[in-house]
């Protein structure tokens, strides 16, 4: 039977089952009376069909149609693998039989190989050894030519030597007057070096000398100028101030912008009447005498006076 037929077989049987289940859920019988007239007759009682049996019966038929599907395809599965170990058998066999053919045409073409070799080893051996003498006689030829270019070699070196030695000597010679000659320029360009920095420090130090005492004697011609227009604002001031106590003073710092204005004034010491008796004679007095020159009113634009009543 194949394993088609088994399947619908199972299939078909499992339906008739299934409408039986079915039209017991809906038709539930618990017993069977005859009429009452027919007291006679003995009574007959039917059992309900249990739907758990046919349960159990449809899962025995379910269950031995797994065991047949693995049954099958366990025997499938051998089938299989049966097919696949002879296919592997057939497969080795061809491929011993591929290997022993080639085994047999490696060992031909290596014993022919072989033959060819000691033929070759042979002629080679022949040819080897008229080489062999060909090469001693050459041999013997080069060696003599190797002595006499030898010896021609030794002669050149030797006459080469000796001219590389004298070319030494000479440059040595050269190379010491040259050094001779340049520590001589040296020591001369060092010493006229040494006069012309001497000449140079000494004209720089008359040249300095010369500047001090130019701005010494400028100076001191600044300063004279300074005290005398500083006596002058100081008399212009003082002309100009009015206070009747005595043995007072006032000690004050002026700052003048050029022309005489005055800019700012502040007390440095003395009695504060006083300086500020001092302050409106400064602006009395304005402008106050200050001198052109530059160097001059940069020593008086901040200048410093002390004055007194007794003046």
């Amino acid at each position: 039977m194949s394993q088609r037929l088994v399947i619908s077989l199972v299939f078909s049987l499992i339906g008739h089952l299934l409408i039986l289940v079915l039209m017991l859920v809906n038709f539930h019988f618990s017993q069977i009376e005859l009429p009452k007239q027919q007291t006679a007759a003995p009574q007959i009682k039917a059992t309900a069909i249990n739907s758990q049996d046919v349960q159990k019966y449809v899962k025995k038929l379910q269950d031995d149609k797994r065991r047949q599907e693995r049954s099958e395809k366990a025997r499938q599965d051998k089938l299989k693998r049966e097919a696949e170990a002879a296919k592997k058998k057939r497969l080795d066999e061809e491929r011993k039989a591929r290997e022993a053919k080639k085994r047999q045409a490696d060992a031909e073409k290596k014993r022919k190989a072989e033959e060819k070799k000691r033929n070759d080893a042979i002629k080679k051996r022949k040819e080897e050894e008229k080489k062999a003498k060909a090469a001693a006689d050459k041999r013997k030829k080069e060696e003599a030519d190797r002595k006499k270019r030898a010896e021609e070699e030794r002669k050149k070196k030797a006459a080469e030597e000796k001219r590389r030695k004298e070319e030494e000597a000479r440059k040595k010679r050269e190379a010491e007057e040259k050094r001779k000659r340049e520590e001589e320029e040296r020591k001369q360009r060092e010493e006229e070096e040494r006069l012309m920095q001497e000449a140079l420090e000494q004209q720089m130090a008359e040249q300095l000398e010369a500047e001090q005492a130019a701005m010494a004697a400028k100076r001191q011609a600044v300063m004279s100028e300074v005290n005398i227009y500083k006596i002058r604002i100081q008399e212009k001031i003082q002309g100009n101030l009015i206070y009747h106590e005595q043995n007072v003073f006032c000690q004050i710092r002026l700052k003048l912008a050029p022309g005489g204005l005055v800019i700012d004034t502040s007390e440095v010491g003395g009695d504060p009447n006083f300086c500020r008796a001092v302050k409106v004679a400064i602006e009395k007095s304005e402008p106050l005498p200050v001198s052109r020159d530059l160097d001059v009113f940069d020593e008086i634009r901040n200048i410093t006076l002390t004055l007194d009543s007794e003046l």
